[in-house]
């Protein structure tokens, strides 16, 4: 997303939207491309990962599989996160901080309601879900008010 901030602010400087446009949808699509394997791997093999890093005799194989399960539920969240990091720099490159801050506190608001009520069950698997679900909601936001706002141009 920083590589792409220079090109996102002088499209914008410039008024060439459709290439702005061209840009969001090109790192859009290259960080799904990218985050899926990724992703995968660690939904697919959270216990491997986690053994690897962490497992050298002062991380018993108990904390492994309950990091392992914490990991997973994060890794739902990832391309959300991904492509969030991306919509964020076109934000700002509009000078949309406004409307990022709007979002920003709605999603607070939200992580804080879903940690409660996710970790009643899930303890703390229901707070990495809870985090990974904010992301999700707060990028469907921020994507489909960026898509209304650059249908003007």
């Amino acid at each position: 997303a920083n590589a792409i901030f220079p090109s996102l602010s002088e499209y914008v400087a410039h008024q060439k939207w459709q290439q702005l446009k061209s840009l969001i949808k090109k790192s859009i699509i290259l960080v799904i491309l990218l985050g899926m394997p990724v992703f995968i791997i660690l939904f697919l093999y959270p216990a491997v990962i986690i053994s690897f890093i962490f497992e050298r005799g002062a991380f018993p194989s108990s904390a492994t599989t309950i990091t392992a399960e914490i990991l997973k539920y994060y890794s739902y969240g990832l391309i959300a996160v991904l492509i969030h990091t991306i919509i964020t720099k076109v934000y700002y490159s509009l000078g949309l901080e406004k409307i990022l801050f709007a979002v920003s506190v709605g999603s607070i608001i939200l992580k804080i309601v879903l940690s409660d009520v996710l970790y009643r069950t899930l303890y703390q698997n229901g707070l990495a879900l809870a985090t990974s679900l904010t992301f999700i909601v707060s990028t469907i936001i921020l994507y489909i008010y960026l898509v209304c706002y650059l249908k003007r141009y």
